[in-house]
């Protein structure tokens, strides 16, 4: 992951929660997969999510379902075997290291 110009205080925070979250809840042997929350569509601000939508390599923005379905994988026993990590389920936009400024 790379942090975007100027926020890289808040990115060190966000990697500490994150050690300390699967630390906390999977100290040992137990398997944890942490959600993080994404911004989900909804009726309003459509032309905001559009203009967002353009800038995301998938060529749109995450839907509810989207987060829905990365968490039924986690779930399941197809993911039996990952532990100790992120699913990083958001269209590849960290990846693509995208500046979400509009101006």
């Amino acid at each position: 992951m790379v942090p975007a110009k100027g926020v890289s205080g808040y990115v060190i925070s966000k990697a500490a929660h994150v050690i300390w979250a699967q630390k906390a809840f999977a100290p040992g042997a137990v398997r944890t997969n942490i959600m993080r929350n994404m911004p989900v569509t909804d009726k309003q601000g459509e032309a905001i999510w559009d203009a967002m939508d353009s800038k995301y390599p998938v060529g749109r923005c995450e839907q509810g379902i989207d987060i829905t379905n990365a968490v039924a994988y986690l779930a399941s026993d197809q993911a039996s075997f990952v532990a100790c990590t992120i699913l990083v389920a958001d269209g590849g936009h960290l990846a693509a290291n995208i500046n979400m400024r509009f101006d």
